[in-house]
């Protein structure tokens, strides 16, 4: 084994166990709750949400929360997800997403992002905090990302469900990695699940995604204002949605625990609540991601 061959392994290595010392102490920083929609019910986003909303504001006055009605949309921006041929890492349990205000394709495996905005986020997700912690995803030190840790609450069967995420976001992108090999330099741990460096990175199932966001208003949990948002998915020159969410995020860093606890315990309870009487709207079946996967 020649010198370079044998530094670039002992790095990778320290590498290594320095970013699972990293994940290890990295907890959740906030929860956000999703109410996955039927796309059927917005087909008009005006309407779907105005009727989504009108039900939110009579479970919040139920359990006593304020709510606040607003209208506000925000730019629409455009997604893509990118795997192997395989999908083998959304069947391990990672997401490859690029987000930018515009996407155009090059060449069959090259995509460019527009040039202001553009994100690339590798995420894990598991119902374990443990398994995030280990799923050593953090970008490469040389790069200006963000490496963070929340949790997200949907409702399944009736009961509200809690999954772990990790994500590492880079932002300011020009070019997708458009192999396994590739990905390995922005995200070096990603070595050790046994990828094969040569496999090819794409577009999942040739989908671009334009995503619609609503702001149609927000609630008062105790004190604090927290804004609501839906997000409505449409294959790129679409007119209709193929998917939709309503969600809104908390935060976690309360430094009263008993305070934060009992909060989250009311918000919880809400969030079920809400599901369950929203059943014409409700999609239970899937995530907005497996939507994508699961398009033909």
């Amino acid at each position: 084994m020649n010198m370079k061959k044998t530094v670039f392994i002992l790095l990778a290595l320290l590498f290594c166990r320095q970013a699972g010392v990293l994940a290890k102490n990295l907890q959740p920083s906030s929860r956000e709750y999703k109410i996955l929609l039927k796309a059927e019910r917005f087909v008009s986003a005006e309407e779907g949400c105005e009727l989504f909303w009108q039900l939110v504001e009579k479970v919040s006055t139920d359990f006593g929360l304020k709510t606040k009605a607003y209208r506000k949309e925000k730019p629409d921006r455009e997604i893509c997800f990118f795997d192997t041929a395989e999908n083998d890492l959304y069947r391990q349990g990672f997401i490859l997403r690029l987000r930018a205000d515009e996407i155009t394709r090059k060449s069959e495996n090259e995509m460019l992002p527009g040039l202001s905005e553009a994100e690339l986020t590798l995420k894990f997700r598991a119902p374990e905090l443990e398994s995030v912690q280990n799923a050593l995803i953090e970008p490469a030190s040389s790069l200006n990302a963000e490496y963070s840790c929340e949790e997200d609450l949907v409702v399944k069967g009736g009961a509200a469900v809690i999954i772990f995420s990790a994500s590492s976001k880079i932002p300011g992108l020009k070019r997708v990695p458009a192999a396994v090999e590739d990905l390995f330099q922005f995200f070096p741990g990603m070595a050790r699940l046994g990828l094969s460096a040569q496999s090819k990175l794409a577009m999942v199932n040739n989908v671009c995604i334009v995503e619609k966001r609503i702001q149609r208003g927000a609630i008062y949990f105790g004190d604090k204002k927290t804004k609501t948002i839906f997000s409505i998915w449409y294959e790129k020159g679409e007119k209709k949605p193929f998917v939709a969410e309503f969600s809104f995020k908390v935060d976690l860093d309360s430094k009263n625990r008993a305070r934060r606890i009992e909060l989250l315990e009311k918000i919880n309870s809400f969030f079920v609540e809400l599901a369950r009487r929203g059943k014409f709207f409700v999609n239970t079946e899937k995530t907005k991601t497996a939507s994508v996967y699961e398009l033909k």
